[in-house]
């Protein structure tokens, strides 16, 4: 999904066929619609991020690809879709909220919840179980919530883990929770240089997010569960087919998911806890 939506970008085209996994697919078989100086900034990008590793795991694929296309479309007048005007400004604490909109707002605010800790949840478990580590739900839980806490007073959006940055923040080598600290400091410290992004080219930003999750696709991963257990996999499969097919509406994909684990969770359990019937020996 997350690749889907960075096809537009990639390409520089849009199509509005109905959905996110149908439009990036017209995207791809009409290549007369494609922008290719687009396509030229996207592919930069990719033998920056994957072919700089080869010469140092540390070298700043990411970082080399912005600046090289920040520069090329502001030197030469670059056409296409770019970055824009980035709105300045330093966030204002608050707490205005409307008492009365609680009810309206409470079924909502648990699905966000839902899908906001599914996501987190993912992402650190699957780089967890690739550096042999363990993970813990509560410490991840009590973070989301003091985060969107800070959130709600702030102004901002609901916060929770996302793939595309967590991933893009491993492949620049990051190995502990500083990293997104310091992250945090490099942004708000480059905050009055914001205008200067506004030459970046979409294509470029696309890449680099489509670069940073190809290595989470686990197809291998999700098809092994048929060793592990029928039902694990009857619930990975129908996930996976709900999210695709309800993209770009994720939290309908995420309630399918919880539903078909409780559903083949309470079947396996009664299998298991029914009394079978004795064996009579003839005589």
């Amino acid at each position: 999904m997350i690749i889907a939506s960075q096809v537009p970008n990639v390409f520089d085209t849009d199509i509005d066929r109905g959905g996110l996994l149908v439009n990036a697919f017209h995207i791809l078989i009409r290549p007369a619609g494609w922008s290719w100086s687009a396509v030229g900034f996207a592919l930069m990008a990719i033998v920056l991020m994957f072919g700089g590793r080869r010469i140092h795991r540390l070298f700043p694929g990411v970082l080399a690809a912005v600046v090289i296309g920040l520069s090329t479309s502001s030197l030469f007048g670059y056409d296409g879709s770019v970055v824009g005007d980035l709105g300045a400004g330093f966030i204002s604490l608050g707490f205005d909220f409307r008492w009365s909109s609680t009810t309206e707002l409470l079924l909502p605010a648990v699905v966000i919840a839902l899908v906001g800790f599914a996501e987190s949840a993912a992402i650190a478990r699957t780089f967890a179980a690739a550096d042999n580590e363990t993970w813990d739900a509560n410490r991840e839980f009590v973070s989301q919530g003091v985060a969107n806490l800070a959130a709600g007073v702030s102004g901002a959006f609901p916060v929770g883990g996302s793939f595309s940055r967590s991933a893009l923040n491993r492949l620049a080598g990051a190995q502990s929770w500083w990293a997104g600290a310091i992250t945090g400091a490099v942004v708000l410290a480059m905050f009055p240089l914001t205008p200067l992004l506004s030459d970046l080219p979409t294509a470029v930003l696309g890449a680099i997010v489509i670069g940073a999750v190809l290595k989470l696709i686990d197809v291998r991963g999700l098809w092994a569960l048929r060793t592990q257990s029928s039902a694990h996999l009857l619930v990975g499969l129908g996930t996976l087919v709900a999210t695709l097919s309800t993209a770009p509406r994720i939290e309908r994909g995420v309630l399918i998911g919880i539903a078909l684990s409780i559903v083949v969770q309470r079947v396996t359990r009664r299998r298991f806890t029914e009394p079978q019937p004795r064996s009579v020996r003839a005589t």
